[in-house]
């Protein structure tokens, strides 16, 4: 399965349903025809999880709805026995984080060979705000103390950097819904956690801890993030728009003429920032252009009205590959760990 998508992916830009039913049935045949009942509770609760984490990564526009099926294949596919003997064993959750891993480095790896002193330099001047990385801080701190409440009540052991990358994801996608400002929520969270969590404010580990993973994080969302939405981008000709490419910039009506708004295409955290943004006639999301899109921006091309000749266009990143290789890697360590 791995095989067939990685290739069809790469060639296609696409994964074949047929190939993701036909995963999801065989591996529900194979796995629910062996199992005790909790183990077959466990399998079925992987199952929905990854149905969940594919729809909501798809929801925010992390990855089109073709890369959420693929995780639940494969999810589908794994062996149990490999995976948990006993317990709440929540092994979507580890695809995921090894999926992560590998793409992290790679981006990594790139960024550092084609980046130069002066995109940091305008990275910085441009993007780099003390305000926000306070309110960064904010919630980092209540997310860190949520994950940390999950770990010990529930005993899901989720990876911290993850798991609150995730949850950045979700409430910046409740912002978008409800049209509330969250900040004074975590601000709230955070007065709690050092009314009720002050034994561990006080110790060196707390900070070394928390401070790692923030660093780590500022780091992720300023310099791998931005970077590699500017560096695996390039302009394309209006005229030379096709279905399916992915815009890196919105565009956007300001008085009688339509102007280009780049934008961070995963904003971790767009309810910390200001609410006046303008409405996008033409938005940034997975699944590319449509049809009817590249047909509307010709359009305005045409009637003058469109202020640029070019727009930006992403790089695709085939993910199927790296999905692949997390799933390898979860039962590696999983095997590695039983042994």
């Amino acid at each position: 399965m791995g095989a067939a998508a990685t290739y069809q992916d790469i060639k296609h830009r696409r994964i074949s349903n047929n190939l993701v039913v036909a995963s999801l049935l065989t591996g529900m045949l194979f796995n629910l025809s062996f199992l005790d009942t909790v183990m077959s509770v466990v399998y079925i609760y992987n199952l929905l999880f990854a149905a969940f984490l594919g729809f909501f990564l798809w929801y925010v526009w992390f990855w089109n709805a073709g890369d959420g099926k693929l995780l639940l294949g494969f999810v589908a596919v794994m062996p149990i026995e490999l995976l948990s003997r006993c317990g709440l064993a929540l092994y979507a959750y580890d695809v995921i984080f090894y999926t992560f891993v590998p793409v992290f480095f790679v981006l990594l790896f790139l960024l550092l060979i084609k980046t130069r002193p002066r995109d940091i330099k305008n990275l910085m001047e441009n993007y780099f705000s003390l305000r926000v990385v306070g309110y960064i801080f904010i919630a980092f701190f209540s997310f860190h103390w949520i994950i940390s409440l999950l770990n010990r009540l529930v005993r899901l052991n989720l990876n911290m950097f993850l798991s609150i990358v995730l949850l950045f994801l979700f409430f910046s996608s409740m912002e978008r819904v409800l049209k509330i400002d969250l900040r004074k929520a975590f601000i709230y969270t955070a007065v709690l956690r050092v009314m009720f969590d002050f034994s561990n404010l006080f110790t060196i580990s707390f900070w070394q801890n928390i401070l790692i993973h923030f660093v780590v994080f500022i780091f992720f969302v300023y310099f791998v993030l931005h970077l590699a939405f500017i560096k695996y981008a390039k302009h394309v000709k209006v005229q030379d728009l096709k279905p399916g490419m992915l815009l890196a910039e919105s565009i956007v009506k300001k008085g009688e003429r339509y102007v280009p708004r780049t934008e961070v295409y995963i904003s971790l955290f767009s309810f910390l920032v200001s609410r006046s943004r303008e409405s996008a006639f033409v938005e940034t999301k997975p699944s590319g252009l449509t049809i009817d899109e590249v047909a509307r921006l010709k359009k305005l091309q045409k009637e003058g009205k469109l202020s640029v000749g070019a727009v930006l266009v992403q790089n695709r990143l085939p993910f199927a590959p790296f999905l692949f290789l997390g799933v390898v890697l979860s039962l590696f360590v999983s095997v590695y760990s039983l042994v």
